[in-house]
């Protein structure tokens, strides 16, 4: 399976920062979230030592191809708390991917936490689940996790805007660091969004995302099966808008996205 933290990795050269985009991850091309964690990890580079993201918005400017890429990131303020940075991603000297991204340095507060977590079996109660294009397609990028949903939920849509599953990176290289840790939901986090507009809206015919926006709100030491809330919240005008939640087996709340996508014009006669 693919290793996450070494087809995100990006190299300082004299020439600026530099990247692959590995084919590991391809959906018709290299998936966006995939993109925008190669991004985060650029502009971490930056910022001050154990500062950790706190927020990330990606526009998809235009599809991405595996291959080579440059990778732009400018800090823009370090603070004593809080860090601001940006971050273009190149190939051909064309941009396929904007970004700004803030860090903070956790410390002691209040705590609050209004949404709670899904309730799912057990990962080995529950199914496997085969992510596929409304043409009946799979790409790599899906092969890269495990993911489970539960037995009783049915596979075709049932008008239901909400999909809950199980979700677990098949190859884990990366040990306790918090910043991969937080750049390997991204592309989780965009995923998640297409898997309750598959369950809600019938003839659904997919989507590209323009833009995401991620909160993280915990950094735990370390993560294995983490547990996705999808929702898809509006369908209109050619646009799909949804949120999505991201948890811990134990109930902890890592990061929450939400998500603006256009979708794709059903083929004639389809």
């Amino acid at each position: 399976m693919a290793d996450f933290a070494q087809d995100t990795r990006v190299t300082h050269t004299e020439t600026g920062w530099q990247t692959v985009l590995s084919p590991n991850w391809q959906v018709t091309g290299p998936q966006g979230g995939y993109v925008a964690a190669i991004a985060l990890r650029a502009m971490a580079g930056l910022v001050a030592p154990g500062f950790l993201p706190a927020a990330l918005t990606a526009q998809y400017l235009t599809p991405a191809s595996a291959g080579p890429a440059e990778v732009e990131p400018l800090l823009l303020r370090q603070g004593r708390r809080a860090a601001f940075t940006t971050a273009t991603v190149r190939q051909n000297g064309k941009g396929v991917l904007g970004a700004s991204a803030s860090f903070c340095q956790p410390g002691e507060g209040p705590t609050l936490l209004a949404l709670t977590p899904p309730a799912l079996p057990p990962p080995d109660e529950c199914r496997s689940m085969e992510m596929r294009e409304p043409s009946g397609a799979s790409f790599s990028f899906h092969q890269n996790y495990d993911l489970r949903f539960a037995p009783g939920m049915k596979r075709e849509p049932d008008g239901i805007p909400e999909f809950n599953f199980w979700a677990n990176y098949r190859e884990h290289a990366w040990d306790n660091d918090p910043l991969i840790h937080a750049a390997a939901l991204i592309p989780l986090l965009d995923m998640a969004v297409f898997a309750a507009a598959f369950r809600s809206i019938r003839a659904f015919p997919g989507g590209v995302t323009l833009d995401l926006t991620a909160h993280w709100h915990s950094f735990p030491a370390s993560q294995g099966w983490i547990i996705l809330r999808g929702r898809c919240l509006h369908a209109g005008t050619g646009m799909l808008n949804g949120w999505t939640e991201a948890w811990t087996a134990e109930g902890t709340l890592l990061a929450t996205s939400a998500q603006q996508a256009v979708l794709l014009t059903p083929k004639a006669g389809g």
